[in-house]
């Protein structure tokens, strides 16, 4: 109960902590979790894709049963991993207990059950935990220990005689969920095998021979995992011996990690969310380090060799780091979450270690002391540190602070700034968006072939208004990565605005072919084509394409339309078009105010055009296009001219130099005998936003002619046949009025 309490206090401002990093790809845009009655896709390798949960069928499982319960709640996950974290310990207290005990350590009851207590509790509330507990895709870590020690309980349990074949049942199923959890597994049927060898059996043919069906289904597991590794291949080309990492330059990294781990073992001061990949320089670097590695080796092989406790501690502790310091990696030469279940072996060392010198001196009651206090330091130590882990921005600054040479963590710091902007407002800031800009450029100084931080950093870039530099980011990150559609596709779109039309169609085409199946870009390819006189064709082309990809997709639908549109014998099919991105999201404004223009064409489809630009403005009221467009619709029916008046002035109001809007207005305020005046304020405010404004000016003169103002009348009938000397009803005005003058 003790540990169960303590535990819970200890990890109790956790639980409601975000998804992090790799949460995200694994979990809330994993679609296999969704349909947790589809076991087919529940239990999916997802072969080669780098996904953490790649080549894990029990992770992915234990993930979708916390979705079909939670959701995306995260706070259900954090729950999960908190209670596969607490069952750990609890049978860690187990082990410890029982393997004291038949190794014939000389210790009372009271002490065996106090340094077994001990033990898990300091193993359970060490902060090198936090990784494995708080991130929840570490799940796969936890959740891999979990059945680890599990095994080697049943193990234990079953060489004790009471229900040997339920115990043996439970040690073997637990290997096989093990190594469908996480590849580290393996090791645990070959550290199970010397523990019998030592504690039990004595030797090596004497265990194989007693427990022969056990170890026969025992290394069944290790083909199950040896097909799910070949499936699962090189993670992305991250892990492997395949993936251009030389084996010896990823060995010397891996001296300096072990001892770092045994470090952080004993003083988990400076704890780090991701080390990142860094690469020894030489045997100055790691000669020490390796020394002390080859030291502990040579004492674990002795002491197995005598039997001892400490041969299996040791034992344990390299065994289950062995997979990922043997083969080599890419993404992160050290990682804390690696010693969630090595971490036991050197508790239990120090444990037994300082408890033998206490005794030795007569101060066995000075260990209640000391592990009270060990306790309480680390307990609250986990605590502050899985404060960190509550805000991603807080923990990727912690990470670029103790390892600013990570790469990864200057890119994914700039990526959560600029998620934490759009999260506070509708995007940015000036300040973060430059922030952001420099983590990049920091990325870029330890990773210049990163391709990904060059296009974020042309993305960000762009929203600081500095396109022609974010154009020079686009071309490094397409050098870097010559398959990167999105960054072909983002050049395209900076080119257009400035003005290179011809090198942004080209981009778009090499986009498309790199990525034909992104909507996106078919979409953009085929509004790009729409520009260019003679090939509407292919636009049309693309805009189908587009929506066969994605059909859902309103937008596609509405720039198509307005492709036909423009086409009188496609007009039909236009209005279609629109109609269905309507049906699709009848949130698009551009979809009903393009449709209403359209209908206004129709005279005997007036009254659905009017109602589609009430639609679009009561989406956007700020469109003074549409205000005017709806009230020369309203003009034409003396009953609705007060609504059009309004609707003019509304577009006016929006955008005072809107000439059209004036001149428009003029003509409907001109049929009021009494607003005759206003209208010509208005015909001299659109001539005033529009000197040449040729309609203008004839009907402002048109209207200073009936009042009898005909010298003025005249001059506006001279400007209008100035900007227009065709305009035969201007001269003939002219002509009228010099009769009338003469």
């Amino acid at each position: 109960m003790a540990i169960i309490v303590i535990l819970t206090l200890t990890y109790s401002t956790s639980f409601h902590g975000p998804f992090l990093f790799d949460d995200n790809s694994s979990i809330t845009e994993n679609p296999s979790l969704r349909h947790f009655s589809h076991l087919s896709e529940i239990f999916s390798l997802h072969e080669g894709v780098g996904l953490t949960v790649s080549g894990r069928p029990i992770l992915n499982a234990s993930l979708a049963l916390n979705y079909a319960f939670s959701g995306d709640t995260v706070f259900g996950y954090h729950l999960v991993n908190f209670l596969i974290h607490l069952a750990g310990a609890l049978i860690l207290f187990g082990i410890v207990r029982r393997t004291l005990k038949v190794a014939r350590v000389q210790l009372t009851k009271a002490e065996l059950d106090f340094l077994s207590f001990v033990t898990a509790l300091l193993w359970a509330v060490h902060p090198l935990q936090t990784e494995s507990v708080t991130y929840v895709i570490q799940r796969a870590e936890s959740l891999m220990g979990l059945f680890y020690f599990l095994s080697i309980y049943g193990f234990i349990r079953y060489t004790e005689g009471s229900k040997r074949y339920v115990w043996a049942g439970v040690s073997v199923t637990s290997l096989f969920l093990g190594v469908g959890t996480k590849e580290v597994m393996v090791s645990a049927p070959v550290f199970i095998l010397f523990y019998d060898r030592s504690l039990i059996s004595g030797t090596f043919k004497e265990a194989l021979k007693k427990h022969a069906r056990y170890y026969g289904f025992a290394a069944l597991s290790l083909v199950l995992l040896a097909v799910l590794a070949l499936k699962t291949g090189t993670r992305n080309h991250t892990s492997g011996f395949g993936i251009g990492v030389g084996v010896w330059q990823y060995w010397q990294t891996q001296f300096q990690a072990v001892t770092h781990y045994l470090y952080l073992s004993v003083w988990p001061k400076e704890l780090v969310f991701d080390y990142g990949a860094v690469w020894s320089k030489g045997v100055s670097e790691y000669g020490f380090h390796a020394l002390m590695c080859l030291g502990l080796g040579c004492f674990t092989i002795w002491a197995l060799i005598k039997n001892k406790v400490y041969g299996l501690l040791g034992l344990l502790f390299f065994a289950v780091l062995a997979p990922t310091s043997l083969i080599p990696g890419t993404r992160q030469t050290l990682a804390e979450h690696r010693m969630y279940v090595p971490l036991a072996a050197v508790i239990l060392a120090i444990v037994l270690g300082v408890f033998s010198v206490l005794k030795k001196h007569g101060l066995v009651k000075w260990g209640i002391l000391l592990s009270a206090v060990a306790i309480l330091l680390l307990s609250f130590a986990t605590r502050e540190r899985n404060a960190v882990y509550q805000d991603p921005l807080t923990l990727f600054r912690d990470t670029v602070t103790k390892r600013p040479e990570n790469a990864f963590a200057h890119y994914n710091l700039a990526n959560q700034i600029l998620l934490k902007g759009k999260q506070d407002a509708t995007r940015a800031t000036h300040e973060e968006l430059l922030d952001a800009s420099h983590e990049y450029e920091a990325c870029i100084t330890y990773a210049p072939f990163y391709a990904e931080a060059y296009f974020n950093w042309g993305n960000t870039l762009v929203l600081l208004g500095k396109s022609r530099e974010a154009l020079d980011k686009y071309e490094r990150a397409i050098a870097c990565d010559p398959k990167h559609a999105e960054a072909e596709h983002a050049l395209a779109t900076e080119l257009a605005k400035l003005g290179a039309t011809s090198e942004a169609l080209k981009h778009l085409e090499r986009a498309a072919s790199k990525d034909p199946a992104n909507y996106e870009i078919e979409d953009s390819l085929a509004i790009a084509l729409t520009q260019i006189s003679g090939r509407e064709k292919e636009a049309e082309t693309h805009f189908l394409k587009a929506i066969a990809l994605k059909p859902l997709a309103a937008k596609a639908h509405s720039d198509l339309a307005l492709l036909y549109s423009s086409s009188p014998e496609h007009k039909a099919d236009a209005i279609v078009q629109y109609l269905e991105a309507i049906r699709l999201d009848s949130s698009l404004y551009e979809a009903h105010a393009n449709l209403a223009f359209l209908l206004s064409e129709f005279p005997d489809k007036r009254e659905e055009a009017i109602n589609q630009y009430r639609i679009a403005l009561r989406l956007d009221p700020s469109q003074a296009l549409s205000h005017n467009n709806l009230a020369n619709l309203l003009a034409q029916d003396p009953a609705m001219q007060r609504e059009a008046i309004s609707h003019y002035e509304q577009a006016l109001t929006i955008n005072p130099q809107y000439a059209e809007a004036h001149n428009n207005l003029a003509n409907l305020l001109n049929k009021i005998p009494a607003r005759v005046n206003e209208s010509i304020h208005h015909y001299k405010q659109a001539i005033y936003a529009k000197p040449d404004y040729v309609e203008a000016h004839y009907n402002l003169g048109a209207t200073l002619g009936n009042l009898g103002r005909l010298n003025e009348a005249a001059e506006e009938f001279k400007l209008a046949l100035k900007y227009n000397a065709q305009f035969e009803a201007a001269r003939e005005a002219l002509r009228i009025i010099e009769e009338q003058t003469r």
